[in-house]
């Protein structure tokens, strides 16, 4: 049927947005990108939800673990203000506290102070353990 498989992209995305947490989990980060760019690729057009806020993130999040801080910042900043405009808090915690990483990586002080006490905040109610561990790190790095 002509369309029909319009209706499953936003879903194959997010297994290939899965498959490259198994990746960057791993710490095998090209192929992570991989997988999270074939996920973008497949999520965009017509069907793009906010899915690819996470998507983005992950890119995000993965290009700092490589200390690509530049590229890392265009995409958490990409996937910070799709969450912000939708309302979306999970996921946004982490794209904040990233923020503050990589802006602490370019020596932006500042920034990264902004950033962290965003993304303490919206943790505070989330709980997100991987999240609150990544602040602890921001912490230490700010001097808190």
């Amino acid at each position: 049927r002509e369309g029909g498989e319009e209706k499953y992209k936003a879903s194959i995305a997010a297994c290939y947005s899965y498959i490259g947490d198994i990746y960057r989990w791993q710490e095998r980060y090209e192929q992570a990108l991989q997988y999270y760019n074939e996920a973008v690729h497949i999520g965009q057009g017509p069907v793009a939800t906010n899915g690819m806020a996470q998507i983005y993130s992950n890119i995000g999040q993965v290009k700092y673990l490589q200390g690509r801080y530049t590229e890392s910042h265009i995409y958490l900043d990409k996937a910070r203000e799709s969450l912000e405009r939708n309302g979306y808090r999970w996921g946004l915690e982490r794209t904040e506290v990233y923020l503050a990483l990589v802006s602490l990586a370019d020596g932006h002080r500042d920034a990264a102070r902004i950033h962290y006490e965003k993304a303490k905040i919206i943790s505070e109610k989330i709980g997100n353990p991987l999240t609150e561990q990544l602040l602890r790190e921001t912490e230490t790095q700010l001097g808190i």
